[in-house]
């Protein structure tokens, strides 16, 4: 029985032994070749990679633009083609213009351009280069509009209102003596999912008076 089991596995060691010698032999031989390769185009990559380092610097020094945001010139490197929303947010910093729908729905990413109230994402950089744009932070202190928020206490999550007031800012600066019907027309493109409308209407019933007294 042992001789015969020496018979049927001797073949066996011979070619597990025939086998780990040619594993040995392929490995040796991709490692070879993938020195070479290495060896041969690593030049040529080092000047690709270095070609692709000035294009790609000649191209972003092509994306420089300057805004005028809350009335500072501030450089910003962005595609033309971008919507503004996202250069406030992600290259300025401002977070307090919020994306909600992206489709102009929803009044979240209201800024004023020019002084009117427009919806940031869908308004492109390469509209507003010569024109002023201001987010909340650019609204002063004093403003009727964030008097009149503080005093009424309008926000409950405040997620939604940057957008609103200036909204409304620009709204008064247009009627400022509205009737609540007027209001009611004027602020029905903004969303409040914390129901906030009630407030929204007094406070700028409040800002008109501050703003009459402050003269216009």
């Amino acid at each position: 029985m042992q001789h015969h089991m020496k018979k049927v596995l001797s073949p066996l060691k011979k070619f597990s032994g025939m086998t780990k010698k040619w594993m040995l032999y392929w490995r040796i031989s991709i490692w070879k070749h993938a020195m070479i390769c290495f060896s041969d185009h690593r030049q040529p990559q080092s000047e690709q990679s270095a070609a692709e380092s000035l294009t790609c610097n000649a191209r972003e020094e092509n994306h420089m633009i300057t805004l005028t945001v809350n009335g500072k010139k501030r450089p910003v490197d962005a595609d033309p083609d971008t919507p503004l929303l996202w250069v406030l947010r992600d290259n300025l910093g401002f977070t307090s213009v919020k994306y909600t729908c992206g489709i102009s729905e929803c009044g979240m990413c209201t800024v004023l351009i020019d002084g009117e109230a427009r919806r940031s994402c869908i308004v492109y950089v390469d509209e507003v280069l010569e024109s002023d744009i201001t987010t909340i932070e650019g609204l002063p202190a004093d403003h009727p509009v964030k008097v009149a928020w503080i005093e009424k206490q309008v926000p409950q999550c405040g997620y939604c209102q940057p957008g609103i007031m200036l909204q409304a800012a620009d709204f008064l600066s247009r009627e400022p003596n509205p009737a609540d019907t007027q209001i009611d027309a004027a602020m029905d493109n903004v969303i409040c999912r914390c129901g906030s409308h009630p407030r929204i209407k007094q406070a700028m019933h409040l800002a008109a008076r501050l703003a009459a007294k402050q003269g216009g």
